[in-house]
Parts: structure tokens; sequence; C-alpha cells
């Protein structure tokens, strides 16, 4: 099957018109560096937790996850919404747990 100059051409123009398009651009209501600050209080949280029973586990992580929402200022739905589209990118969430990965070797919370 041979196709028509005219198609080949139609065909890539809309391929170059769709690659033209904006990326869409992730806006978030929490500002990057308290995102990352809430987000290594809660994993603190969750290390401080690690030993614990499952009992002893569930009637303190909503204690801690309340109290860290409390001293950052931010509504937990707030923070669950923001953090879907932090998930929602592969490229952000490596980026924000890069530094926050850097700030817990940095304060030798980690090795």
């Amino acid at each position: 099957m041979i196709f028509k100059p005219q198609y080949i051409c139609l065909i890539l123009l809309l391929l170059v018109f769709n690659a033209c398009q904006p990326k869409e651009v992730v806006t978030f209501e929490i500002e990057k560096e308290k995102m990352i600050r809430i987000l290594i209080d809660l994993h603190v949280a969750e290390a401080a937790m690690q030993n614990k029973t499952a009992l002893v586990k569930d009637s303190l992580v909503q204690l801690y996850y309340d109290q860290i929402f409390e001293i950052h200022e931010v509504e937990e739905k707030v923070f669950r919404a923001d953090l879907d589209k932090l998930k929602s990118s592969a490229k952000l969430t490596q980026e924000y747990y890069a530094l926050i990965t850097e700030y817990l070797v940095e304060n030798k919370l980690i090795e």
C-alpha cells in the first residue's frame, strides 16, 4: 500500500503538534520545603514506631500524624491530596526523596 505525500505530511504535522502540547504542570498547595519537612517528620515518626507492637503502633500512628500536621499547620486532607499528586510523578517523587535522604544523612538520622 502506497501512501500519498499529503497523508504522510498530515500525519507528521499531527505528531508534531501533539508533541508540542504543553506538559501538564503539577501544582501543590503545600510549598516544596514545607512538604519535605513534613515527610521527614513522618519518616522519623514511622521509625520511632518500628519496634512497637501492632496494637501500640495503631494507637500511636494517628496521634503522631495529627501532631505533625498541627506543628506544620497543614490539614491532613491537603497533605494527602498533595502526596497523591507527588506519587503520580516518578520524577518529582525521586527529587523529593533525594532531598529527604540528603537531609537525613546530613543530620545523622540515617547512615
